[in-house]
């Protein structure tokens, strides 16, 4: 029916348009001066006739929902952010195993839905984790400096503030994400999916907040406290272990010697634009990864990397610990051996 109409409105339009030619000295440019004259309205007819674009496919999303978003009609924005919540992933589903994995049943699960939402799959900003990462960073740093306090009462202010800062940065708070797979939780649009979301370091350390605050908000202080200790409890330990702070590169070095383990070489893989580049650092030793781990520069990067290996090592058993360093010199001996002629 919009098809008829449009033909309708073009043939009207052409008509009253060429009646200028029956006095034009060139006939013979009839075709062309007609088209010139009708192309202007062809294009508004067209353009209020034109049907909804289809909204993008997933793995192209980035670009082409701006495209989509520029092109639609007015109200764009919120069919736009409708579409992507609708098709947001995630196991925003698992509440269940969420809850579990916290160790804490929620009484509103409305509040732990709205923890793993990412402002990408939300369909208003208000609907997404960012107010409650808001609080959870002020929740965080308030129980961990409280903790500080009353464990270490021979540490001084400006040492108690060093090991605060590291366990609660981005970095360290990404790591505990990793640690317990939070990013699997987190629901975010096929965009962010497709760029590498769930393994973004800012993402990881929000979502680490925001679950914090969700605990403070259904259960009150005591249960977010039980929460942030079992989380940051041996990241606590490491930090103050060492007065020089987060050398945690160092750290690894010297463990891996007692265990008579070559030290560790680190890989490091730059991606972004310039202006806003990201660093993924791979700790090998004996040429076997270890652990990994992300930041804004190489060294932050490497940091994390030697953070998360140390954490690895402590948490193998002994007999784990000497099967990992065997399979390790194995492979090494293999990768240097000569091989033998045919």
């Amino acid at each position: 029916m919009s098809a008829l109409l449009f033909g309708v409105l073009v043939l009207a339009q052409l008509c009253v348009l060429a009646q200028p030619l029956a006095l034009s000295p060139l006939p013979q440019c009839a075709c062309a001066r007609v088209w010139q004259l009708a192309a202007p309205a062809f294009r508004a007819v067209a353009r209020d006739l034109q049907p909804w674009p289809a909204p993008p496919a997933p793995g192209t999303m980035r670009k082409a929902s701006m495209q989509w978003a520029l092109r639609a009609r007015p109200g764009a924005s919120h069919e736009l952010a409708r579409w992507h919540s609708r098709n947001a992933t995630g196991r925003e589903n698992d509440l269940d195993e969420l809850q579990g994995l916290l160790g804490f049943a929620f009484s509103n699960r409305s509040v732990l839905a709205q923890a793993v939402t990412h402002r990408s799959a939300a369909t208003q900003s208000l609907d997404s984790n960012q107010r409650l990462e808001y609080l959870g960073d002020a929740v965080l740093g308030m129980l961990v400096a409280e903790y500080l306090f009353q464990t270490f009462p021979g540490f001084d202010e400006g040492r108690l503030s060093t090991i605060r800062k590291e366990v609660v940065s981005a970095s360290a708070l990404a790591q505990v994400a990793r640690r317990q797979d939070l990013g699997s939780f987190a629901r975010l649009n096929p965009g962010e999916e497709a760029t590498g979301g769930r393994n973004k370091e800012a993402l990881l350390a929000d979502l680490v907040e925001a679950l914090v605050a969700a605990v403070f908000v259904d259960g009150g202080l005591d249960a977010a406290r039980l929460l942030v200790l079992r989380w940051l409890h041996e990241d606590i330990r490491l930090a103050a272990r060492d007065p020089a702070g987060s050398d945690f590169k160092s750290k690894l070095q010297e463990q891996l010697r007692r265990i008579r383990m070559p030290d560790p070489v680190y890989h490091v893989v730059e991606t972004g634009p310039k202006h806003n580049q990201k660093f993924t650092a791979h700790a090998l030793v004996a040429e076997t990864r270890l652990g990994w781990g992300m930041g804004k520069s190489k060294k932050a990067a490497e940091q994390a990397a030697a953070q998360y290996s140390i954490q690895l090592l402590e948490e193998k058993n002994p007999s784990e610990l000497s099967q990992w360093c065997a399979l390790a010199n194995a492979k090494t001996s293999d990768l240097h051996s000569p091989k033998s002629s045919h």
